[in-house]
């Protein structure tokens, strides 16, 4: 690991498992500014569905990387790391440490260990995918991909919007696979020291939180944030409204699931996704894994050894 690389502390884990909350302890302890690695909390208006923090976890610790784009505008993982790249020179020039919280880990993989050995995807395969999406709906993207790719369909949830799009992407360019050239590259290039720490839930307590929330979404008001976005002109096909917890929410005001079978659907769809957010999370070994979201001493002190020599990265 080069040592002249801009360190940075990176909180990983499934949906519901708490890193904002550990976020914003490791911001207060380490003077830290929290940078959004979630392909959903970049789309403004969408809240409740995408589980933002609160206005007082906002007012706690400085955040970026939220509400940055309208739910019809495009974003990627090459885009993500572009902005990201940005925010973290900026903290980084304020002497602050650079806390990435990591719900989409494509995202989080592409900002510390680069972009795989694939061509950016040529403007017409992008609109392309796009109008599919519009059209057709994310999950006709996703079969068009199990067909192409089957090995990388595999390991994907059907909701995943930013993997799906960009493995049709690679392949489309490149009449690859994603996972191929993820071999072949094999994200060595890292382009930041990064300090892992995961979030480790027993099954059963991570379902349960995961139901929970639920609830809370649906108390809070999802369904009335969705007919917002309806009201407001935004398609219903439109990736954003199709990922999950949006997409049953419409359903239901189309009179096409009950209320009942809407809390039911979205627990299950978060449930699966979270499974899949943790088998790439199992495959790393340079995390640092606690015991749900509770800071250990030992954690503490190896994150304060690990940016000890913060002031030669200085630029």
């Amino acid at each position: 690991m080069a040592d002249d690389l801009l360190k940075i502390i990176a909180i990983i884990g499934p949906t519901a498992s708490g890193k904002t909350s550990l976020g914003i302890q490791l911001a207060k302890l380490f003077s830290g500014e929290i940078i959004s690695a979630d392909s959903m909390q970049i789309y403004q208006y969408m809240d409740i569905g995408t589980a933002k923090p609160t206005p007082e976890e906002l007012q706690a610790a400085p955040h970026h990387l939220i509400d940055i784009i309208p739910p019809d505008s495009p974003f990627n993982a090459g885009m993500f790391v572009e902005h990201a790249d940005r925010t973290i020179q900026m903290i980084n020039q304020h002497n602050k440490i650079p806390i990435v919280l990591g719900g989409t880990s494509l995202y989080v993989r592409t900002l510390i260990d680069g972009m795989i050995g694939a061509p950016e995807a040529p403007p017409d395969i992008k609109k392309k995918i796009q109008q599919d999406i519009a059209e057709k709906g994310l999950g006709y993207c996703y079969q068009q991909l199990k067909a192409l790719d089957p090995e990388s369909a595999l390991e994907l949830h059907v909701n995943d919007i930013s993997r799906i799009v960009r493995a049709l992407e690679v392949y489309l360019t490149t009449g690859k696979s994603i996972k191929t050239l993820q071999r072949e590259h094999r994200f060595q290039d890292h382009r930041y020291q990064a300090f892992y720490i995961g979030l480790g839930w027993p099954r059963e307590v991570l379902y349960q939180r995961i139901n929970e929330r639920v609830k809370i979404m649906v108390q809070q008001g999802l369904i009335e944030e969705t007919k917002g976005l309806l009201n407001k002109g935004y398609d219903k096909k439109l990736p954003a409204l199709n990922s999950i917890g949006y997409r049953q929410a419409v359903l239901y005001l189309e009179g096409l699931m009950t209320k009942d079978e809407m809390i039911a659907d979205i627990q299950q769809k978060t449930r699966r996704y979270a499974k899949k957010q943790m088998t790439w999370y199992r495959k790393k070994s340079e995390i640092h894994w606690l015991e749900g979201n509770q800071l250990s001493p030992e954690i503490q002190s190896r994150i304060g050894d690990f940016l000890n020599a913060i002031s030669a990265q200085k630029v």
